[in-house]
């Protein structure tokens, strides 16, 4: 769900930058030139609200579930009692699955966001 990792695209961003350096981007590396400033801009916008969402998704899942724990151990409980239709707040699982949705898009894609 949250792949890849900030350190995968990190390194993959790196790589490809290194594999142009000193060569002109023309045809294909001029397009995924795009594609890694695109990434780029996600990366900026995850170190400035990627801590933020994170601590909100957490808080939201720990309301709803009534447990704390990690974002990755609590999305699995809630996907878990999603698999088996156990009752939970609609209203306050609506509420969460819209906002952790909101949240990543603001940070993946903000054009996306606004609409």
């Amino acid at each position: 769900m949250d792949r890849p990792t900030r350190a995968e695209l990190e390194q993959a961003l790196r790589a490809f930058t290194d594999s142009l350096a000193g060569k002109p981007a023309v045809g294909r590396d001029a397009y995924l030139l795009r594609v890694a400033e695109t990434v780029r801009a996600i990366l900026g916008r995850e170190a400035q609200s990627g801590a933020e969402a994170e601590q909100a998704e957490n808080r939201r899942l720990v309301a709803l579930l009534g447990r704390s724990g990690s974002n990755a151990a609590l999305n699995r409980d809630l996907a878990s009692k999603l698999r088996v239709r156990e009752p939970l707040d609609r209203a306050a699982l609506m509420a969460h699955l819209k906002a952790t949705v909101a949240d990543r898009l603001a940070i993946d894609n903000p054009r996306y966001a606004e609409s």
